[in-house]
């Protein structure tokens, strides 16, 4: 949803783009993902409807577009605004910054969160071995986990289980609380 979503808000921003200028589409579209993400953060995971996760993965995509679309638009036209200024042509430059300034926002919203998680003991599918979308070696094994194998009369998700209480949660998908916040934030 959020992939076709990305590709169907394109024609959409440069409109608002010519519409209603580059500097006002940006706000709009940080404002709108923003709220959405502000809302959702409030939202426990247990209780996040399924349903709603197709509309928050539409505004996903606006965000998405708009990072890709709108700010390399607004490059041009500050390359465009600096020549204008100095007689000089510096698209170099200017393009230099963004990508290291894209690089710095990666590195805080990437590479930090994974050191805290770490550090948090965060584990890769809970610890399990198979299980939560990493297939077992068995037929009738649906997860395999420190603490607890499932076996059930197949790996689908509705299999039931043959041991112990079959609506027990599956330790795939169970995280350390300090890693479930760290995600969230």
């Amino acid at each position: 949803v959020t992939l076709i979503s990305c590709v169907l808000w394109i024609p959409i921003l440069v409109w608002c783009s010519r519409r209603y200028g580059r500097r006002l589409t940006m706000v709009g579209i940080s404002y709108s993902a923003g709220v959405i993400f502000a809302v959702c953060f409030v939202i426990p995971p247990t209780a996040f409807p399924t349903p709603v996760l197709y509309p928050v993965g539409i505004i996903v995509a606006l965000g998405q577009a708009g990072a890709i679309v709108v700010p390399d638009a607004i490059l041009g036209d500050i390359i465009d605004y600096g020549e204008l200024q100095t007689g000089i042509r510096s698209e170099g430059l200017y393009c230099v910054l963004e990508t290291n300034a894209q690089q710095l926002i990666e590195i805080v919203g990437g590479v930090l969160p994974a050191l805290l998680l770490g550090l948090y003991n965060f584990q890769n599918n809970g610890g399990c071995t198979c299980g939560c979308g990493t297939k077992c070696p068995h037929e009738y094994l649906r997860w395999n986990c420190p603490g607890d194998v499932g076996y059930a009369c197949g790996q689908t998700v509705d299999a039931h289980l043959l041991y112990g209480d079959p609506e027990r949660v599956a330790p795939c998908t169970m995280q350390p609380l300090a890693s479930v916040w760290i995600i969230r934030i």
